[in-house]
């Protein structure tokens, strides 16, 4: 399975494809351009396409930080 991992408009039917959606196809060529061009990603199967992690942030470098929340 592949998701997003940059917004583009699908060069078929003009569809937008936004970041963290699932993005598949039958054209193993297509596959391979979108990720040279790092539009989508593999993720292993299983995996959500999106999470939601209440109390963390996502950073533009992909890693999470949590904050404490203090009482």
């Amino acid at each position: 399975m592949y998701k997003v991992i940059s917004p583009f408009a699908d060069k078929y039917n003009g569809d937008l494809h936004a970041v963290g959606e699932p993005f598949t196809s039958d054209e193993p060529e297509r596959i391979e351009d979108l990720l040279n061009r790092k539009l989508i990603e593999g993720v292993p199967d299983g995996t959500p396409s999106t999470s939601i992690n209440a109390g963390s942030t996502e950073q533009k470098d992909g890693k999470k930080s949590t904050k404490k929340k203090v009482r």
